[in-house]
């Protein structure tokens, strides 16, 4: 027997719409510029759409998407649209031009979500406060726009997050303005830890830039402290420390999780134990000097004590040069 594979029908759904030049059926909204979603990616929309045949589709962000994905919707049987935006004014805009179009409205459930901060695997992020039970449908999305939040409140990296808890193996993620370094490096560090749950995908084309992301498993909010903590592992697995000695900063339990697979040594240090933070940024630097005299030749400082570059800006200066690999879990520096 034949196992079904629950990412097929999506994987068909995108290359179909992607290879499509007819023109659309569908009468899309004009004057997509600035904040709108571009025309492309508008017309793409109505091409994945039919081919899709979403029962529940979500977005995070309204407008001129909100009146496509609404005509879309009332074309198909029992389809629904759950419109999220953190604007009261903004996002009651697009939901006002449906008022004359009962078919289409009756199809959308929006609501005003505010933003809030929310830890995201040990990176606080902004993400919608989502009422679940307002949205349009109890089943998990079929396909998710992501268009906000805007860069100025906090980037789309939590909205990615957030979108997991609404999918299926299956559901299609849609990142709009996926050229812009802002979400370049969102969906980047979004995806180096969702690892192989996703299938992620940089459609070309696109004047604004447009990723599709497959979900492949769901990951929820509570499973992504401990996926980090591992692809922080991997990155230290896959350095060459040469067998040299090695410091991690901060609290013991970061060394004992993530460091377990070299030997480490903590920084700061007394007795073979560590020590805990230094007095000063000074302190540090002697400190750290003193380690390396005795034969450190790297220092890690992971995310969860990236704190201290901040709080000692004098280490900072001092490590500026040495930095050997730096993300957004973990930097090692040369000493």
């Amino acid at each position: 027997m034949v196992k079904h594979d629950p990412v097929a029908p999506a994987r068909a759904a995108l290359e179909a719409a992607l290879a499509d030049t007819a023109p659309v059926d569908s009468p899309l909204p004009t004057g997509a510029s600035g904040w709108g979603m571009a025309g492309d990616t508008l017309t793409f929309l109505a091409r994945l759409v039919p081919r899709l045949r979403p029962r529940h589709m979500m977005e995070f962000g309204g407008g001129l998407s909100t009146q496509l994905l609404a005509g879309l919707a009332a074309a198909m049987p029992q389809s629904v649209l759950s419109s999220i935006d953190h604007d009261p004014e903004f996002g009651g805009i697009a939901y006002d031009k449906l008022r004359d179009e009962p078919e289409r409205m009756r199809r959308v459930r929006p609501q005003i979500a505010p933003l809030v901060a929310r830890d995201c695997g040990g990176k606080m992020l902004p993400q919608y406060r989502i009422r679940s039970q307002k949205l349009a449908s109890r089943r998990p999305a079929d396909l998710i726009v992501v268009d906000g939040p805007p860069v100025l409140l906090g980037g789309r990296e939590g909205a990615l997050y957030q979108a997991m808890s609404y999918a299926r193996p299956g559901s299609i993620i849609l990142l709009d303005d996926a050229a812009r370094e802002s979400e370049v490096v969102a969906l980047r560090q979004w995806g180096e830890i969702m690892g192989d749950a996703v299938e992620v995908r940089q459609l070309p084309g696109f004047c604004k830039g447009l990723a599709a992301v497959i979900v492949r498993e769901p990951v929820p909010r509570e499973e992504l402290w401990p996926r980090r903590l591992e692809r922080s592992a991997a990155d230290l697995r896959e350095f060459d420390f040469g067998g040299a000695r090695v410091l991690v900063a901060g609290e013991n339990w970061w060394r004992e999780a993530v460091a377990g697979c070299i030997e480490a040594f903590p920084f700061t240090e007394h007795d073979g134990h560590y020590y805990g933070p230094p007095a000063d940024g000074a302190s540090a630097i002697a400190e750290l000097e003193r380690q390396r005299a005795s034969g450190a030749a790297f220092l890690i400082i992971g995310a969860a004590f990236s704190w201290w570059l901040d709080f000692y800006p004098e280490l900072r200066e001092h490590l500026r040069t040495r930095a050997m690999l730096e993300n957004d879990r973990l930097s090692i520096f040369a000493l």
